[in-house]
Formats: structure tokens, sequence, C-alpha cells
């Protein structure tokens, strides 16, 4: 999906073709999401049904209904569907979704227009801007961010807001946010009508506008972790490998306005560098590389679908196998597009057991741990942000 700099790795090729169109798989998830329960009770929050027969220590054991045929073989196909894209394009659609899901992303999407476009809400901009945090979170105007290519040689054209993953000592990929918060002061001495108008429209948005992105993120993180059982499904590895690494990630959101392209390119080509990406977007401008045919093909915006597209953590986890793609945005609409790309990445300290070791034992902790990678290590090398872990100046 297209991406902010934080999370991408910027990739070298020759030059630009125009880009024809491709249509990328729809695969409806809704036999995976009916298998939801309450999860309040366990010790990990991931919402993902368990497909495993017996009685292994850790694993629950799946309701009668669930042995059913005709369910077993629609999972069989979702599982199929996703195996293919994988290997094929490294993007697809996930449809399927309830109501209340679909009502979150519009609410999310409507938040983000209203954050970048109200002249009235101007001041959150400076006050929440990613200077002040030492994790480049919150808001970055047109042409401030980092590129997502090393080639480009003016600033991209876009606007950014981005929130993480909280928490002081999870992590050094954990932090705090920088939500908007009022800027009008209470005058008790003094009331003015028209200030304390002001403030009650400050106080609202603030409230609503944390309360709709929080939702959008959580929603996100519980679609990734069904789409990391899915993958694991579809690589024949015990069916918690990746959700079990899902626990406390070091997830990454960032919302995007792009204005008209004007000369500039709205977003360079790249791969994503974590585990899993997944994007709602209002219209065309995001194109992927097809190495088949050497060509670029855009990619149309589903109704009521969230784009998935595999980031590089994948595509060494698998050894090539499931593919992470070149990617770009350009908007040559004549509207502004807007976009909110959700970072699944994995827990910091996730090892990067391999998948062949895990098929012959069944069992990840057999692996030496000395010479094993962490998810955090591996992203935080890609993107050159070892400093944060102590180990080099920035």
């Amino acid at each position: 999906s297209d991406t902010d700099s934080t999370q991408t790795v910027a990739i070298k090729r020759k030059k630009r073709k125009s880009a024809t169109t491709v249509n990328i798989p729809q695969i409806n998830f809704s036999i995976f999401f009916e298998e939801n329960h309450d999860h309040s009770k366990d010790n990990i929050a991931p919402p993902v049904p368990s497909l495993s027969i017996g009685t292994d220590a850790g694993r629950r054991i799946p309701p009668p209904s669930f042995y059913d045929k005709q369910q077993k073989e629609k999972k069989g196909r979702v599982v199929e569907q996703v195996r293919v894209a994988c290997e094929t394009q490294g993007f697809f659609y996930v449809t399927g979704h309830d109501a209340a899901t679909l009502q979150t992303l519009s609410r999310a999407l409507t938040q983000i227009r209203h954050f970048f476009d109200d002249d009235d809400l101007s001041q959150f901009k400076k006050q929440c801007h990613s200077r002040n945090s030492k994790l480049y979170r919150g808001y970055t105007q047109c042409g401030g961010g980092n590129n997502c290519t090393s080639k480009a040689k003016e600033p991209e054209s876009k606007e950014s807001f981005t929130v993480g993953a909280e928490g002081d000592n999870s992590s050094p990929m954990h932090g705090p946010n920088l939500w908007p918060r009022p800027t009008t002061i209470h005058d008790n001495q003094n009331p003015n009508q028209t200030v304390q108008t002001i403030l009650q429209h400050e106080e609202e948005f603030c409230k609503k506008f944390q309360e709709d992105m929080t939702e959008y993120w959580e929603k996100m993180l519980s679609l990734a972790r069904h789409i990391a059982h899915v993958l694991a499904l579809s690589l024949n590895i015990k069916e918690d490998f990746f959700t079990s690494r899902l626990e406390d990630p070091v997830a990454q959101m960032v919302s995007f306005k792009y204005p008209p392209e004007d000369g500039n390119i709205s977003c360079g080509e790249h791969t994503d560098c974590g585990f899993l990406t997944l994007l709602v977007q209002t219209a065309a401008g995001l194109e992927v590389y097809s190495s088949g045919n050497q060509e670029w093909v855009t990619v149309e915006p589903v109704q009521d679908a969230v784009l998935v597209n595999l980031g590089d953590l994948v595509q060494y986890w698998t050894k090539g196998r499931y593919l992470s793609t070149p990617h770009r945005v350009h908007n040559t609409n004549q509207i502004d597009r807007y976009s909110i790309v959700f970072f699944a990445n994995c827990d910091f300290n996730a090892r990067l057991d391999d998948l062949d070791e895990e098929k012959r034992n069944d069992n990840e902790n057999t692996t030496t741990t000395s010479t094993v990678p962490t998810a955090g290590e591996y992203i935080l090398k890609k993107l050159g942000l070892m400093y944060l872990m102590g180990e080099e100046s920035p």
C-alpha cells in the first residue's frame, strides 16, 4: 500500500511507465470472522479462530459445528485463494466485513478528511507536529516528510498524520502519540460566548477524532490477526505461528492526504519493510509493479474492502515464496486522495524462526535462540534506526 517512509524501504528502477489496470483478488473472509469468541479470559488478545483438531496444551478445542464439512471446505477455499495471491501478487482485497466494521472505516475516513481540510482545525497541526515526537508521530505537512524513494529529487506531495503502538517500556518502537488537544483556555472570570463555543467545538473534535481513530486501529489489528492466522494455514505451519507474534505488535497507522500531482510525485517506488499492510483509500492512485509483465498496474479501490499487501518480513520469512511487491502512488486525479495505512508489524521481540524448521518439528522453540533475529531488529536495520536500540547515533 501507499506508505510513509518510517515503514518503507526504497528501491530503484530506471524509468516510469504508464500504468494499466490489474484485477487484485477479492477474498471473502466472513467464514473466519464468524468464528469470533470472547477473548477477555484469554492470555492473549487476538480474535483468531482455531482450526486445530486435538487437545494440545494451550489450544482451544473447536466446537462440534466446526467439523461440518461445508464449513471446512469454505475455509479451505479461502486459504487457497490467499496462498495463490501471496505467491503471485503479494496483494489481495479482504471482503466480507460486518456492518459495524464498515461504519468504523467510514468514520475514520471522515475524520481524516476533517483533520486535513478544516481550516478551523489548523492549530492542531502545529500543536501535534511530528517534529515534537522522537518517533516522528503526529502531523507532517505536504513536502515535509521523508520520501518513500531515495531517487526523488523533490519532496513528495503528501500530508500525513501518524500514530503508533503506545507503552513506555515495551520496546524502542513503542511510545506516546500526539493527539490533538483543545487549545482554547477556559476563562471563568470573563466568560465569552464565542470563546466558549470555540472551546466546545475543539473539545468535541479532539474527543471524537481520537475515539474514531482508536476504534479503527483496533479493527485493523483484529483483521491483521485473522489474516495472519490464514497465512499460517496457507503455509501449512502451526496455526498460531504468526498470531502468537502479534500480542503487542509495534504497529503503526498513517493517514494520508494526496493532492493532485503538480510536478512532484505523490509517493515514490518502494516496498513495505514490515509484516502486513492494510489500506483503505478514497480514490485510485496506487500502482503496483508487475514483474511478470514488467509494467506498472493501477489498483482500483473496491467498495467495502480492505487492501492487504505483504511486507519484506513475510518475503524474508518465506524465503521468497510469498512476495513483497514494489508499489507507488501517483494521484493523477483532479481531486484529493485520502488513505489510511495500518502497518501490522510483529511484536518487537518476536523471533523470526525458520519456517522449514517449524514444519519439521512443529515446535517453534527448537531453533537455537542465539542465531535467530527478532522482528524489531529486522525492521530497525531495514529503516536505519538501530540507534533506537543504542547501537549507533542517529
